[in-house]
């Protein structure tokens, strides 16, 4: 990935030598020029894990398929509630609230889809200096709020490892 966070050199970049934001060469120009120009090592890489695999182990155990119904059931509730009475008696969960429910009577959310937040966050590796490291996860908001932030549940999605690496080896 570009050093500066433009690009992903993959898909319509993967051909680009220089970012085409900023200008930055994405391959180490020292170990180039230490291998007569044989070796393009990634000065950044950024790795990720697809979600889809991760959300399919959760339908692969009995008791986890149960708990990934969640969502559907209290929607299912909620939508009865709201033809009832036309108001919710009470706002529990993120399913409650307004934009989910009118999602979910547009159709875009249907049984069986998968409801997930997208979440991330940089973290300072040194004193005084920007984010060195970005850490990116999934939560399944299909599962129960008792049970969706527990550790086991919360998916890795993406880490700008290579400079976290460069920078804790470094250090030692």
């Amino acid at each position: 990935m570009c050093t500066n966070l433009c690009i992903a050199y993959t898909g319509p970049f993967a051909h680009l030598e220089v970012c085409p934001h900023c200008n930055t060469s994405w391959y180490d120009k020292r170990i180039l020029e230490a291998t007569q120009e044989k070796t393009k090592k990634p000065k950044q890489q950024f790795h990720t894990i697809p979600i889809g695999p991760q959300i399919q182990a959760f339908w692969r155990d009995s008791a986890s398929a149960l708990n990934m119904q969640h969502c559907h059931t209290k929607t299912q509730k909620l939508l009865n509630e709201l033809n009832i009475e036309d108001k919710l008696n009470k706002y529990e969960d993120f399913f409650a609230g307004k934009e989910y429910i009118h999602t979910v009577k547009e159709g875009k959310v249907k049984e069986g889809d998968t409801v997930p937040m997208f979440s991330m966050d940089g973290t300072q590796l040194y004193e005084k200096k920007m984010s060195d490291c970005w850490i990116y996860i999934w939560v399944i908001f299909d599962l129960s709020s008792d049970q969706r932030y527990k550790k086991q549940h919360v998916l890795p999605s993406c880490v700008n490892w290579a400079e976290c690496y460069n920078i804790i080896k470094h250090s030692y």
